[in-house]
């Protein structure tokens, strides 16, 4: 896969020093989707950080359960 390096402004900012890592996942989730990415929908990060961990909680959860349930099937067979 060819990465390509793009400078892009505007794009939001944490105005804290706790949020990074959910910043990051949220970039990453953002940038490798496959629609276009508009950055200037994407305002209101900050306010929306609590709403952003309950979803990364439930992700990592579902698929944890998911992997629980592929290796007890596994097992039984």
């Amino acid at each position: 896969m060819d990465l390509k390096i793009v400078a892009v402004n505007r794009i939001p900012k944490q105005s804290n020093v706790i949020d990074c890592g959910v910043f990051v996942l949220k970039y990453i989730e953002t940038v490798l989707s496959p629609t276009k990415v508009s950055w200037a929908m994407r305002k209101g990060w900050q306010s929306d950080m609590s709403r952003f961990r309950a979803e990364i909680t439930f992700d990592i959860l579902r698929i944890f359960h998911d992997l629980v349930l592929e290796n007890i099937d596994n097992l039984e067979t």
